[in-house]
């Protein structure tokens, strides 16, 4: 799993406790995507029609995913593969010749292998609509009744931990068959987490019942990651990591993981509700960044790292410089284009409304000042246009 990774690549010695650690932020990220991309969902069919937002996950999800696929996918994997001397040439030549091989060659296998951090739109392109008609079900008189009973439930104490029951159910009964991220176990978790993102979202009960258990999901959450580095400490993790079974405590093992993950995502959204759940500038810049962000920072940290490699730099050293440069580098790829596009929008903004003015029959008593240069400079001009 990951602390293999971690270890054949950056030559970081990480026990099994340490290890799982890692994996467990990486799942957590995960879950946390996918629950609010359903809670997104809920958002989205208030005001949409079915074929709508079918329309919109087009748009927003498969088509990104196949313009990143057609032109980001080829940049990163030329790197890894000259990296590793499997191929010899330019990046320009490279195109033509990995396209060549998957779509012509029958070379399946680099869809998969080279996919990297795009497999999230496609995975949540699928769930979107397999879930959409139970979602459009949940949306109905009857849904919304299902919900509510489940929002009397959760409101009890400990009783937000029952959604966690069928991802606990998937963990138990497939890790064993399907251990390797990404796969059949990992997949259903995760349209269950996004369904769990839906219903929470459709009850302001739910909502309530977050604030109310958050204390109660910290303290389980903490015991529970103390519980798993204390198994990997005492040596007893590194079966249950690599190779799960069903025996009695692999399965009890994969209950604690469900618990944990499912206590810190109920205390993500509750720090969330109360300290985010707001208007900000910078929550506001975030929205409309983090997609540009999520398509940007794998191709550019690749490329980071592969122009690094001849230094030979000690692991954490590597690691330092290739985080933050790999930070600025995106911020500036995904910045400039938001912030063109926001002064071209206040741009037209403004000379629409220079326009208005000019135009109107009637007079207006705002024209002391010019929009226009206000746009453009960002500073207002306080003379008088005339006299």
């Amino acid at each position: 799993m990951f602390g293999e990774l971690y270890n054949a690549q950056f030559g970081l010695k990480l026990n099994d406790g340490a290890a799982y650690f890692v994996s467990f932020i990486t799942y957590w990220c995960m879950a946390l995507f996918f629950l609010l991309a359903g809670a997104s969902t809920w958002l989205a069919i208030r005001r949409k029609t079915p074929q709508q937002f079918i329309q919109e996950r087009v748009r927003r999800l498969l088509i990104p995913f196949l313009l990143g696929y057609a032109l980001m996918v080829p940049f990163q994997t030329y790197f890894e593969m000259t990296s590793n001397g499997q191929y010899s040439g330019t990046l320009i030549e490279f195109y033509p010749f990995f396209l060549g091989n998957v779509l012509f060659n029958g070379k399946l296998i680099w869809l998969v292998s080279s996919i990297h951090h795009l497999w999230f739109l496609l995975y949540l392109f699928v769930f979107s609509l397999v879930a959409l008609p139970l979602c459009l079900y949940l949306r109905s008189e009857r849904g919304l009744a299902w919900i509510e009973r489940l929002a009397a439930i959760c409101e009890r104490p400990g009783g937000l931990l029952v959604p966690t029951l069928p991802i606990i159910a998937v963990l138990v009964g497939l890790r064993a068959i399907f251990p390797v991220y990404c796969s059949v176990a990992d997949a259903l978790c995760w349209i269950l987490f996004y369904i769990d993102g839906y219903i929470l979202f459709a009850s302001p009960r739910l909502r309530q019942a977050l604030q109310q258990q958050g204390k109660l999901a910290l303290g389980l959450g903490m015991v529970g990651l103390a519980a798993i580095l204390i198994l990997g400490r005492m040596g007893l993790l590194h079966a249950w990591m690599y190779t799960p079974d069903y025996s009695v405590a692999c399965l009890l093992f994969q209950t604690l993981v469900g618990l944990t993950l499912w206590s810190w995502l109920i205390v993500t959204l509750t720090v969330g509700d109360k300290y985010l759940n707001r208007n900000s500038s910078f929550l506001k810049y975030g929205s409309a960044a983090s997609f540009s962000w999520y398509l940007l920072h794998f191709p550019i940290v690749i490329f980071v790292a592969y122009s690094l490699l001849p230094l030979h730099l000690y692991a954490l050293a590597a690691f330092l410089l290739v985080s933050s440069s790999s930070f600025a580098i995106t911020f500036v790829l995904a910045d400039l284009p938001l912030r063109t596009s926001i002064t071209l929008a206040q741009l037209k903004t403004r000379l629409h409304t220079i326009a208005t003015h000019w135009f109107s029959e009637q007079p207006t008593a705002d024209l002391s000042t010019t929009p226009l240069e206000h746009t453009i400079t960002g500073h207002l001009n306080t003379r008088p246009l005339i006299g």
